[in-house]
């Protein structure tokens, strides 16, 4: 193991102490908590109590999106002529959360809405060709992508030669080259004009059904709540900066989990000895969001969408049983397969201390569970970590990094 190296801040400035000092006056708070918050560049009042206490006020006007007009009117259109809606998410928990909140909002609307998410081991990560079959035999005339399609350029140019059109919603990074669908929403795109560049997929696909509430006079208090507890499980889950619009939705959503209105996602914490707890980000990270992706990982994330859409108690209870399994499966796997990667290391790597990156491959490795272990190898090496799992000669790999490598 590589040993840990501190980096020490320096004091504080003469004037960052007067503005500690001021905050301190101010807001009655302990001096760690001044000092802190200077650190993070918080210096003003109004500032602070926001970042404390966000409100749904601080939620920004969806049409701040360019293309959100464009994507609602297409919706709209698709919902009065009975048409069918596809939404296209991906198998982790930013990808099943956008994908449920998007089926239970346009649902509600009496929408006709189905939903698609691709098998990490037989389809791979974002738009496939499995999945565009499954669109056209589908009878679906409008796709709505949620955490992917982004990049998604030749797949994207199918479905317009089948007469489909696609409205992406997405948080990754762009190419230079982006597809001809029908709207983009996504905070990346340089064109966007969205003042928060930070959302998470979910918080993408919830400003979008935001963009049609709004637009039917439905973006009442209560229908922007609604699926907030979706929206904080998401936006936790996938690890995005906890600031700005992400912070409101992560402080607004972690109060309306205790609520209980989801049934499957009750269902889950429940199962796991959560009820009785104030839920918090940690629980999130280290608790519910490693079950709900080891539905991706182990098996089919659709399981993980049909849980937290859920309206039957018994069918929810059964679905977060079937989800636990498959993570204690997945735990099992994880501590082989990190046993492993650490031998081969130590066997491979002589002088970790001159070694810049870390590659490590093997036949026998499950795809679903490699880039948690590369996590792991990250955090006890402080090492660039790539790990590559091979099936007839084809390699599908991992990777993860250490702050300031990308």
């Amino acid at each position: 193991m590589v040993g840990k190296r501190w980096n020490i801040l320096d004091p504080l400035s003469i004037e960052q102490i007067e503005i500690k000092n001021r905050i301190i006056s101010e807001l009655n708070c302990p001096d760690l908590i001044a000092e802190l918050l200077v650190r993070k560049g918080l210096i003003e009042t109004s500032e602070i109590r926001k970042f404390f206490k966000p409100k749904l006020d601080d939620i920004h006007d969806p049409y701040l999106f360019k293309d959100m007009g464009k994507a609602v009117e297409r919706i709209l259109k698709a919902i009065k002529n009975k048409e069918k809606i596809t939404i296209y998410g991906d198998y982790d928990v930013d990808g099943t959360t956008s994908t449920s909140v998007l089926y239970l909002g346009l649902t509600s609307i009496d929408a006709v809405v189905d939903y698609y998410i691709p098998h990490r081991m037989i389809d791979g990560y974002g738009l496939t060709l499995t999945g565009i079959d499954y669109i056209k035999e589908n009878n679906t005339s409008l796709v709505i992508t949620v955490d992917c399609g982004i990049n998604g350029i030749d797949e994207i140019n199918q479905m317009n030669d089948l007469g489909i059109d696609v409205i992406i919603t997405d948080h990754h990074n762009p190419k230079e080259i982006l597809p001809k669908a029908l709207a983009i929403i996504n905070p990346k795109v340089v064109e966007s004009s969205y003042p928060d560049f930070n959302l998470a997929g979910v918080g993408v696909a919830y400003k979008l059904l935001m963009g049609v509430y709004k637009k039917l006079g439905l973006d009442t208090p209560e229908n922007i709540n609604k699926y907030l507890d979706l929206v904080a499980l998401g936006t936790i889950a996938d690890i995005v900066p906890l600031i700005g619009e992400n912070r409101t939705f992560a402080y607004l959503g972690l109060k309306h989990i205790l609520d209980k209105k989801n049934i499957g996602l009750n269902s889950l914490i429940n199962l796991i000895g959560l009820s009785n707890k104030k839920i918090d980000a940690n629980d999130i990270v280290f608790a519910i969001a490693p079950r709900i992706n080891a539905a991706g990982r182990m098996g089919s994330a659709m399981r993980a969408v049909e849980m937290m859409i859920s309206k039957d108690s018994s069918e929810s209870n059964e679905l977060a049983q079937i989800i636990e399994r498959e993570n204690s499966l997945r735990q099992q796997i994880d501590h082989k397969t990190f046993d492993e990667a650490c031998e081969i290391i130590e066997s491979k790597y002589k002088n970790l201390e001159d070694t810049k990156c870390i590659v490590v491959s093997s036949d026998d490795w499950h795809p679903g569970v490699i880039g948690i272990v590369a996590s792991k190898l990250v955090e006890k090496y402080y090492r660039p970590s790539f790990m590559i799992t091979c099936n007839e000669g084809v390699g599908s790999g991992s990777g993860r990094s250490i702050a300031g490598f990308d």
